[in-house]
């Protein structure tokens, strides 16, 4: 009877117990949306500056500006000569240009010849020409080209260029025709040029073949001519001019 007993109600706290329910499950947090963000804003290009019509007078920026001319070894014994590079440090003229009418376009640039200087390493490098010139040497080399049988500068103490016609061709392709005077001997000359304008400024340059025989310079020569210079030259030209 006893054990009937404790059966009961062990049966009895059984069902007890089942009848309890179970805790209810932990809800997930749900994250906070994030806040809305407002996408940038473009900056605005910077408006286009009109070119104003009719004819501009452009001044020549002689920093951004240049005149490069490469000279060129020959003779039997040119393995111990060197090329050379020969640039403007100084330079001054003026540009005339109607947008409109490119072909009117007029150039007039001043070279001083005190100005020109050789072989400076940059521009050695910045043309490809390979090998390295001394100091001393350097100075042997810019005697020999003020030399009276060479550029003459006490005599003739600048090169100059003033345009005759421009032709104009697609894009910004020109043919820049004038007289190229150096050391008192003029030449007439037709050199293409990449010519861009925007706003105030005026970019254009161009590459010519010229003969230094043409202006009554004979070219450099040493040691019986087995060291000397090529009659022809490369000239490179750069004009950066501005409007006011």
């Amino acid at each position: 009877m006893r054990r009937i007993a404790l059966s009961a109600l062990a049966l009895a706290a059984h069902a007890a117990w089942a009848d309890v329910a179970p805790p209810p499950p932990t809800p997930t947090p749900v994250p906070a949306p994030a806040p809305a963000t407002t996408p940038p804003v473009p900056a605005e290009a910077p408006p286009v500056e009109p070119i104003p019509a009719g004819p501009r007078t452009y001044t020549l920026d002689a920093k951004k500006s240049s005149f490069v001319v490469q000279v060129f070894k020959a003779g039997a014994a040119s393995a111990l000569a060197h090329d050379h590079v020969i640039h403007a440090t100084g330079m001054y003229g003026t540009v005339v240009l109607d947008a409109a009418d490119k072909a009117a376009a007029t150039v007039d640039i001043t070279v001083p010849t005190k100005s020109l200087v050789n072989d400076d390493p940059v521009m050695r490098k910045r043309f490809g020409v390979e090998g390295e010139i001394t100091e001393k040497d350097r100075a042997a080399i810019l005697a020999n080209m003020r030399h009276p049988d060479q550029l003459d500068v006490e005599v003739h103490p600048t090169i100059t260029f003033k345009s005759t016609s421009v032709q104009a061709g697609a894009g910004t392709a020109m043919t820049l025709n004038g007289n190229l005077t150096i050391r008192g001997k003029t030449k007439a000359i037709s050199m293409p040029v990449d010519v861009t304008l925007k706003g105030n400024t005026i970019d254009g340059k161009g590459t010519i073949r010229l003969k230094t025989s043409d202006f009554g310079i004979e070219p450099y020569s040493a040691f019986l001519g087995a060291v000397k210079n090529q009659d022809q030259i490369v000239l490179h030209v750069r004009l950066v001019a501005t409007a006011g």
